[in-house]
């Protein structure tokens, strides 16, 4: 799969080309010759998901959420013989790990933004795997489970960041004197609008290819769903065909959109709060919408209607993935999700509307 740009804005218009032979090639590797496959489900579950934004990050509130997602959600597209492959994000419990990891710096070491990230993968595909394992002893879906696969976005050493979108501030907030020691380690930071304190930037890329692709396609041939291990963990290809650890981040719903094209998947389904996508969301014109062509949805995208830190990375991976070729990308919430396959909940982003 050969990554194109198309125009001076890699964030949206960037896409994975694939011609129609590759993406019926591969989309016949994971469904084979069964009848009864309706059709293959990249499911992206976001962290808000997880960890409400009015909650803290307990471990009771985190499998609760979880229990609801894999019920409300996986396993009643289950039941409609799809087969689906499951991606979650992260970011809440990042955040939380990274102010940990500050607040007992004087007693242990720090860890890497990239190990902070994959230590999280692990923590999520632990609770995952067991919500998903007990509902599906309950349905006698058990043997169509299989998890887990590592999923890694890499960028060559030659091209450098592969069109990094942009630098995003993390956690913790930091003040003048701490921001001075570790600017000494070449972290870049930004200073909050408020003046309260400071925060780490990171570089923010889009993955050009899956490694672990081929593996996804052999497990989906046999089961009905397949957990990815989280969104991800980037490396960078060295020229000697060696990989590094690198600290950047890469959007669970890009990394989504690139794994959805690469497998030939019928439809990119993310799932948020919200059941459809709003241009003008929360103010007195607020319009929602119901089925919309890339066309428009990019046309939306660059006059700013979405927030950036929410909606937009998310409207941003269904263009993506459309315009690579898949069928379409659906947005709406966890418990809308079947219905929204159905075409009557959520946002649905087509090409050709």
């Amino acid at each position: 799969m050969e990554y194109t740009q198309e125009d001076n804005s890699p964030y949206l218009l960037s896409t994975w080309k694939t011609s129609k032979l590759e993406k019926d090639n591969a989309r016949w590797l994971v469904v084979g010759e069964d009848p009864k496959v309706k059709g293959v489900v990249v499911l992206a579950v976001g962290g808000n998901s997880i960890v409400k934004p009015t909650q803290k990050g307990e471990i009771s509130e985190q499998i609760k959420n979880i229990d609801a997602i894999c019920q409300d959600a996986i396993l009643p597209i289950l039941k409609q013989e799809y087969k689906v492959v499951l991606v979650f994000g992260k970011a809440p419990l990042i955040r939380n790990m990274l102010v940990q990891q500050e607040i007992a710096s004087e007693y242990v070491p720090q860890m890497p933004f990239d190990v902070v990230a994959a230590g999280v993968d692990g923590q999520l595909a632990y609770l995952f795997s067991q919500a998903l394992y007990n509902l599906l002893i309950e349905e006698g879906f058990v043997n169509r489970f299989k998890f887990t696969v590592t999923m890694i976005q890499m960028i060559s050493e030659k091209e450098g960041f592969l069109n990094p979108l942009s630098f995003r501030p993390v956690a913790p907030l930091l003040g003048e004197d701490r921001v001075r020691e570790l600017k000494k380690k070449g972290w870049l930071f930004t200073r909050r609008e408020d003046g309260l304190g400071y925060h780490r930037l990171l570089p923010s890329i889009i993955p050009k290819y899956i490694v672990q692709c081929d593996i996804v396609e052999e497990l989906l041939l046999k089961y009905s769903l397949v957990m990815i291990l989280g969104s991800g963990v980037t490396f960078l290809t060295k020229e000697d065909g060696r990989i590094c650890r690198i600290e950047a981040l890469v959007d669970k719903d890009i990394a989504s959109a690139c794994l959805a094209s690469s497998i030939g998947a019928d439809v990119l389904l993310i799932l948020t709060n919200v059941e459809k996508v709003a241009i003008n969301y929360g103010r007195g014109n607020q319009v929602d919408l119901d089925c919309v062509d890339v066309k428009d949805l990019k046309s939306y995208i660059n006059r700013d209607f979405f927030p950036s830190k929410s909606m937009e990375p998310k409207v941003r991976a269904a263009v993506m993935f459309v315009e690579s070729g898949g069928k379409e990308a659906i947005i709406t919430t966890p418990s809308c999700a079947l219905l929204a396959l159905e075409g009557r909940a959520g946002t649905r982003v087509v090409k050709g509307k």
